[in-house]
């Protein structure tokens, strides 16, 4: 991707963290700043712009010294009969050894930076799919919506697929083909109505796809799938999963996709007031049966993220 307004001939000098000329280390600005241990990270919830003033020096950090790690994480689905698929997500999160400031995977795996700026898109939930999130040439996909009740459309495909309404389609995942993949399937629909009581099924997530309806009638809806956990901010967290589906007349609510629906990050579910995705995190919305056929606005998947990390000791 193109830099914008560059700083300089990419000679990797500058004022390192402590103020030092020639820090072997990157230096930039941009998004929410945080350090955790020796690392500094850059947490963008909406778009703006990631600006490198001094790009280190390649040899450090085992030849990584002017290389960042990321996680890009796309919008969540909405949610409808089906719930919505987690927002496409990929990453490049090394561990360093501490003896060596060398890469304790493939060197050279993250985004070589220069000094300039470098656009950052967050996406947000929007119409049939969430939005995508890119920097530095990684896109990811939004979320697919879940599918619609009876006479509704069908799921539709995303980073993560929606899951199928009780007679639509799933959606598929990884819409952006990529190795590894950004995303799981939808889970499948009902197909033939058995009973008038049946539910939606859950849209997909990072690591797992979204479940069919389940339940004596088919009627319990369909457990979203299971996100992916990473610490690339310092803390363990939940990213891209499924929205529960849709529970019927009588049936109790379903959980979102994990992998632990009561972590803050997993998918919506189908409580009072925790049915839309979480902000930040990329999961999939909820299925709502006041959606059941064709009623009000989905529930909204929650927006995406970039996070940016790199070593600054």
């Amino acid at each position: 991707m193109p830099l914008l307004g560059s700083f300089g001939a990419g000679s990797g000098k500058g004022f390192g963290q402590n103020g030092a000329v020639g820090s072997p280390f990157i230096v930039a600005s941009g998004g929410t700043e945080t350090t955790s241990g020796d690392y500094k990270i850059h947490t963008f919830t909406a778009s703006g712009c990631f600006v490198v003033s001094s790009a280190g020096t390649p040899t450090c950090c085992g030849g990584d010294g002017s290389y960042v790690d990321y996680l890009v994480v796309a919008s969540g689905g909405n949610g409808s009969d089906g719930g919505g698929g987690g927002g496409g997500t990929r990453s490049v999160n090394r561990t360093y050894c501490q003896a060596s400031n060398s890469a304790g995977s493939t060197p050279t795996s993250g985004i070589l930076v220069s000094e300039g700026t470098y656009p950052i898109v967050v996406g947000s939930p929007s119409g049939t799919r969430g939005g995508p999130s890119s920097f530095g040439g990684i896109s990811t996909s939004g979320g697919g919506e879940g599918g619609g009740g009876n006479g509704g459309h069908g799921a539709f495909p995303g980073g993560s697929g929606g899951g199928g309404g009780h007679r639509a389609g799933s959606g598929a995942g990884n819409i952006g083909g990529y190795s590894p993949p950004e995303g799981q399937n939808g889970g499948g629909p009902i197909g033939t109505a058995i009973h008038n009581n049946y539910g939606g099924a859950g849209g997909g997530g990072l690591t797992g796809a979204g479940q069919g309806a389940s339940g004596a009638h088919l009627g319990a809806g369909g457990v979203g799938g299971n996100g992916g956990t990473f610490n690339i901010n310092g803390t363990s967290t939940i990213y891209a999963a499924g929205g529960a589906g849709t529970p019927q007349i009588n049936q109790p609510g379903i959980d979102g996709g994990g992998p632990n629906p009561a972590t803050s990050g997993a998918g919506g579910i189908n409580n009072p007031g925790s049915a839309r995705g979480l902000d930040g995190r990329g999961s999939g919305g909820a299925g709502s049966s006041q959606n059941y056929p064709q009623g009000p606005s989905p529930t909204q998947g929650g927006a995406g993220t970039v996070i940016i990390r790199y070593k600054i000791a």
